[in-house]
Order: C-alpha cells, then structure tokens, then sequence
C-alpha cells in the first residue's frame, strides 16, 4: 500500500489494513485502539496536513481521515485523553512551532508550546508522554543552526 494502514490480528495471522490515501501516513494510535494520527492529504491539495482517524478497536475499522485544525504538517503522538502532539504549525504567516490540540479538535483547543522563540524552523513534539504530562522533541537553537532535545512539561498549564 501507498498509504496510511494499520497491521491488524485477524485469526492468528496479521493482515493489512490501508485506512489513508496515497502519501498519507500513520505516526501513533492511542493506548484503547481507538484513534490513530499522522498525516494526509485533503481536497485537491498535494501537501499533507494533520489528520487523524476515529477507529473502531473490534473490528480496526477506521474512519476517514479528519483534518486538524491548526495548519500544521503532522500528528506525531496522541496520550490517553485524546491530546495530540503536532508540529510544523503555521502561526504568524511565517513562524512554525509545535502544540497539543485538546479534544474536541478546535482551533480554541490548541496550545503552542512556548519557549523557541520566532523561528522559520520551530520546534518539533515528537512523543507525549500516555498520562499526557510530558511532551518531548527537538529544536534549533541560536544562529548557528544547533538542533537539540527538547521537552515540556504540559500539566502545569505551560
């Protein structure tokens, strides 16, 4: 497949389930099975954008994919509440950074995570952590181009 898919149990063997376009991609699924992020393409546009997908954990039926809001390239982690971690958010006209959308997935419900300055570059949230307290990734520092590890702590309200 050319596409998002999920390998799913089925009889004692694994089968191959594609639940996304061509391009699109599956980045983490949460601890219950029931929803999946990455990214995908929408409408007639060729960038992939945030998505993620509603699945049914009996069956491994999944939605289509849904678009987050945002204008971000990826959903790269999902805790146990349904928060997702995304990155290269487009805020500002020029500056990206990384965030967590809370659910229902709205505009109002999403957070940037501080601390990288405006950068055309900005941080990337890889991981979160399952209780949702820890974000971690990396980010470019300073003029000389440096890349490091970087985290949040995001239950203190950040």
């Amino acid at each position: 497949p050319e596409g998002a898919a999920l390998w799913v149990p089925s009889g004692g063997v694994w089968s191959l389930s594609v639940i996304g376009s061509t391009g699109s991609d599956v980045w983490a699924i949460n601890t219950a099975k029931t929803l999946v992020v990455g990214s995908a393409r929408f409408g007639s546009s060729t960038a992939l954008v945030a998505a993620y997908w509603s699945c049914d954990p009996a069956s491994a039926v999944c939605t289509a994919p849904i678009e987050l809001p945002g204008s971000c390239s990826v959903a790269n982690d999902v805790d146990d509440l349904g928060r997702i971690v995304v990155s290269g958010c487009l805020v500002s006209g020029i500056r990206l950074t990384a965030a967590i959308i809370a659910p229902p997935y709205a505009l109002g419900n999403f957070k940037a995570l501080p601390g990288f300055g405006s950068r055309t570059d900005g941080p990337q949230a890889e991981s979160i952590s399952s209780d949702g307290k820890w974000v971690v990734g990396r980010a470019t520092i300073g003029s000389s181009g440096k890349i490091v590890g970087a985290y949040w702590r995001v239950d203190t309200g950040y």
